[in-house]
């Protein structure tokens, strides 16, 4: 005997409340697609959208005001004033994820600063990636285990810029 539930068709994909929205921008168009394509493939960002300048970075945020945005290495460092003062006027609930592997320290630290809550690296698996995106959509602080010898995780949330031996010798100053 069949019942009202047995006709319901099945579902296999997240209720829209576990589902989020997400930018990927990197300089790229081809990477910040591919990544965006294996998220959607996931199943746990149900908008994913590809950057791959600055200006179209922002201007995605400003229309969509997604959970998460990741920001690939080359495009931080080349808009980090212009999308750090957008992001810190208009940020809202949007959390930063940014890959960080080939960040120098100097980079490393004027980022961790800056109300970021993913540092994560190219080096993990996609499926990891997205994982550890849906942390940061959620508002845990993530820090790949690539990434541990140059970063900490603070008690508070934040990151720690963990310097080289040569680093450490430098005063302020010569950081700048």
């Amino acid at each position: 005997m069949q019942t009202l539930a047995d006709r319901r068709p099945i579902s296999t994909e997240l209720p829209q409340s576990q589902t989020t929205d997400a930018v990927i921008a990197d300089d790229s168009r081809v990477n910040a697609e591919s990544i965006a394509w294996c998220l959607k493939a996931y199943g746990g960002f149900r908008n994913v959208t590809a950057a791959s300048s600055s200006s179209e970075l922002l201007q995605t945020i400003r229309s969509q005001r997604p959970q998460v945005v990741l920001i690939g290495e080359r495009l931080i460092v080349a808009g980090l004033r212009d999308i750090f003062t957008e992001l810190a006027v208009r940020l809202g609930e949007t959390r930063i994820a940014v890959f960080a592997d080939s960040l120098t320290d100097r980079q490393l630290d004027l980022i961790a600063n800056n109300r970021v809550t993913g540092m994560l690296s190219r080096k993990d698996a996609v499926k990891k990636i997205n994982e550890q995106l849906s942390q940061v959509a959620a508002g845990t602080s993530v820090l790949s285990e690539h990434l541990n010898t140059r970063l900490q995780l603070a008690r508070d949330g934040g990151f720690r810029c963990v310097a080289s031996a040569q680093m450490q010798k430098l005063t302020d100053r010569q950081w700048d």
